[in-house]
């Protein structure tokens, strides 16, 4: 009874699996929405000005009190370096057209090519910038606050992106047309800053990363639950006598749900991530993802790891007829031959048909699809 109760609470489990990967896969595709985007950046942009403007003050103080003083203050120059990693916020100190202090170099200036203007936003070399400055003599000091980056070109070090405080989406662009189509945003006297678009309505549409996630792992444990009950009814069939009909069920329940899952390609939100593309491995049409590759190794996994958790070795090895004997040695030989060959294979085609860093030093830069071609 107690065994029964367990294939209930498999059941039960794989059951609910499914209908929560099927319910948090059904509700992953969602939109943005262009009144909250808007709302979002003014609010985001307000807090941000007066941030700045609240720094500029704090600096111009300073300055005035110590003059060039200020700079032989390492502390001071350390805190006012660090505002660029934390909060995108560059100080910037003149006199006349020459520069004399930069906060962060990421800011594109230099002498004699300073700014023309006081206050604004405005497109440098790098990104769009939010600027306020305080004059006092032939002096002047800067805050400039970054809103995005924008480089000429892209790679994985330099990426277009908004400074994180304003939480929204890269595809927006900045336009000085106040009568664009998207959002406009204001400074907090109510005057005119800068308007945001949106490229392309389809751009609108996103994935919520934690339900496809949440999907994603209950798809997986469903399948991890099946796996279980499929393995435990193959060990109850051998422990009332029957070993091959036991590793024969097993056998031929792992070969229809791989197909099934093959063939199907379910679940649907694990055959739309990048673990099942080509993108990181194809080796022939039984391999066409690394992904593939990691399910037919753990189903031959299961099926071998219960043939030799339950078959009695000792008992063929007393064998007494000696011809029998002779075709049982022989046929494990080839077993073991053609394992080492398909584990060659593997390897191989790992090794030609995939980008994976396959060599130890993969630890320094660990990455989840390095990590289970290595394995």
């Amino acid at each position: 009874m107690r065994t029964f109760g367990l294939y209930y609470i498999l059941i039960i489990g794989f059951v609910l699996s499914v209908a929560l990967s099927l319910g948090f896969s059904s509700i992953e595709n969602r939109e943005y929405d262009k009144n909250k985007l808007g709302e979002r950046v003014q609010q985001t942009f307000e807090n941000r000005e007066m941030q700045a403007k609240e720094l500029l003050k704090k600096v111009y103080s300073q300055f005035r009190k110590k003059e060039d003083k200020v700079f032989k203050d390492a502390g001071w120059v350390k805190s006012i370096n660090q505002l660029y990693d934390y909060k995108g916020e560059v100080v910037l100190i003149s006199r006349a057209d020459s520069v004399l202090f930069v906060s962060h170099n990421a800011l594109p200036v230099s002498h004699y090519d300073l700014p023309t203007y006081n206050s604004g936003v405005f497109l440098l070399a790098n990104g769009w910038y939010s600027v306020y400055s305080k004059k006092f003599e032939d002096y002047q000091v800067w805050v400039f606050s970054l809103i995005k980056k924008e480089y000429r070109y892209e790679n994985k070090f330099l990426k277009n992106d908004f400074q994180s405080d304003f939480q929204i989406p890269d595809f927006l662009e900045i336009t000085y047309d106040a009568a664009a189509d998207g959002f406009s945003v204001y400074h907090t006297s109510d005057d005119y800053a800068f308007s945001l678009v949106v490229p392309d309505d389809d751009s609108l549409a996103y994935i919520w990363p934690l339900a496809r996630n949440l999907s994603i792992f209950f798809a997986l444990f469903s399948l991890v639950l099946l796996l279980v009950c499929i393995y435990k009814l193959a060990a109850r069939i051998h422990q009332i006598g029957h070993f091959l009909s036991a590793a024969g069920f097993l056998f031929f329940a792992l070969l229809l749900i791989r197909f099934i899952i093959f063939h199907f390609h379910i679940p649907g939100v694990l055959y739309d991530t990048e673990f099942f593309s080509a993108l990181h491995y194809a080796s022939s049409y039984w391999l066409p993802s690394l992904g593939d590759l990691f399910f037919n190794v753990v189903f031959v996994n299961v099926f071998v790891f219960f043939v030799f958790h339950k078959i009695s070795v000792s008992r063929i090895f007393r064998i007494k007829n000696l011809l029998l004997s002779f075709f049982i040695h022989l046929a494990f030989i080839a077993l073991l031959a053609t394992a080492a060959f398909a584990v060659i294979e593997v390897i191989k085609g790992l090794v030609i048909n995939s980008k994976l860093n396959l060599n130890v030093r993969f630890i320094f830069s660990p990455d989840i699809y390095h990590v289970i071609g290595f394995l």
